[in-house]
């Protein structure tokens, strides 16, 4: 059994000291119960003619919903799914309940949240020997390489999502802009914020050219974009060499050098862009659902400019699968496969498209039918999938809401100072990365 999981940080996040140190201190006792648990589908060999009941948390009432449908649709497998709370506290309690010898079958996990600490301590069922060669085929690629952890595929991607640009084609218009071109490079989107950003006689902004919704993930989708690396094949640091470095400038200098974007506001981001207070908005594609029903804006989505290339990260969160205890833990493993297969599959995938927003996961979905019309009829709702041949993961490891969380202060800190060098605070990160990577 792998005992890395002793040596893990603390997976919670703008939480209490206290509360980090419960998850950590637990990891013994779910060694333990992971050791009691077995290895993969032993257990009990023929099933009882009662259903399968399974537990599934999650943090949204969508997932609830689907889990339901899932229990009608198979009388033979009932899901009963609990609504835990945000990524953190679903991987604390995933954590917590393990080590106490009664794991959920199966749990919506945030990618930077419980992955990896679950896979250390053994309580996640290794899910590549589950799929068929035609599934994994079906399955783009990257989501696979995301969820894959020392060599092994932990998770399955469920709600995807990608970094896009919005932008308000009135504003364009105003401006003698054409309001059917967004800025497709680095130059060009700069050219477009500074005139696209209007102030009055004391100077305040009353537009802004560009407003972001995100940090971290952002700066990687830049780092890449710039002919660089987050981090390299075995998740050692590589942002903090010169291609983030210009980043991390390249961002100040839109605060403080441009003014075209506001510093400290990225939880106003998309209101703003909303209400006509921003004329581009970097931002999720499941926010275009949302703006098609509740904003009065004329916009567009496109692809983030590009520079040396084109390129977006994966967000969103993934579906796990817990190994099952108890004595039927081999019908309980197959209940919980065949759910999470559903979940994740081109029956389900095309109406998540069309309700949520989220990424398609399998070429299946792409080419269903109903996807096919809806993206007639729905504009832009199309692009994302074009963007999929240029989605860059880095493979999860147990740095990244490390690497995240401070990623972010850093850019408050440059957003809110014209005068701060990001290369000793990104140095200083990347040794704090490799010091964890090497417990």
């Amino acid at each position: 059994m792998d005992r890395q999981i002793m040596k893990m940080t603390p997976i919670t996040r703008r939480r209490s000291r206290r509360s980090a140190t419960r998850v950590v201190a637990a990891s013994p006792l779910l060694l333990a119960a992971c050791g009691a648990a077995g290895e993969g589908t032993g257990g009990g060999q023929a099933q009882s003619a009662a259903p399968v009941r399974l537990q599934f948390w999650t943090n949204a009432d969508a997932s609830m919903a689907y889990a339901k449908e899932f229990s009608q649709q198979n009388p033979a497998v009932q899901v009963d799914a609990t609504t835990i709370g945000d990524y953190d506290i679903l991987a604390e309690k995933a954590l917590a309940a393990t080590a106490g010898g009664t794991p959920p079958n199966v749990s919506i996990l945030g990618q930077r949240h419980g992955i990896t600490q679950l896979a250390d301590g053994n309580a996640l069922a290794e899910l590549e020997p589950l799929l068929t060669r035609q599934e994994r085929a079906d399955f783009y690629p990257q989501y696979l390489e995301k969820f894959t952890y020392k060599g092994k595929l932990r998770a399955l991607p469920f709600q995807s999502s990608l970094p896009v640009l919005f932008w308000n084609k009135e504003h364009f218009k105003a401006n003698g802009m054409d309001p059917e071109k967004p800025p497709a490079t680095w130059d060009a989107h700069l050219d477009a914020g500074l005139k696209l950003t209007k102030r009055d006689a004391s100077g305040a902004a009353t537009q802004w050219g560009h407003v972001m919704n995100s940090g971290a993930w952002y700066f990687y989708t830049l780092v890449w974009q710039n002919g660089g690396e987050v981090v390299d094949k075995n998740g050692q640091p590589e942002f903090q060499k010169h291609a983030g470095i210009e980043v991390a400038q390249l961002w100040q200098g839109w605060v403080h050098k441009q003014r075209m974007t506001p510093g400290g506001r990225r939880n106003q981001a998309q209101a703003d862009f909303r209400t006509g207070k921003a004329a581009m908005l970097q931002n999720s594609q499941v926010e275009l659902p949302r703006l098609r029903k509740e904003s009065p804006v004329d916009f567009g989505m496109a692809p983030l400019p590009r520079h040396k290339a084109q390129a977006v990260s994966i967000g969103g969160n993934a579906i796990g699968m817990l190994k099952a205890v108890g004595n039927d833990r081999a019908a309980a493993e197959k209940g919980s496969w065949q759910f999470v297969n559903w979940m994740t599959g081109s029956d389900l995938g095309p109406r998540i498209v069309e309700e949520t927003g989220y990424l398609p996961l399998r070429k299946s979905t792409v080419n269903s039918e109903k996807l096919k019309a809806y993206f007639k009829v729905t504009p832009y709702a199309s692009l994302p999938v074009d963007l999929l041949q240029h989605l860059r993961p880095h493979p999860i490891q147990r740095a990244d809401e490390l690497m995240w969380t401070e990623m972010g202060k850093i850019l408050t800190t440059l957003e809110n100072d014209a005068s701060a060098d990001p290369r000793p605070q990104l140095d200083a990160l990347a040794a704090e990365i490799r010091r964890l990577l090497s417990r």
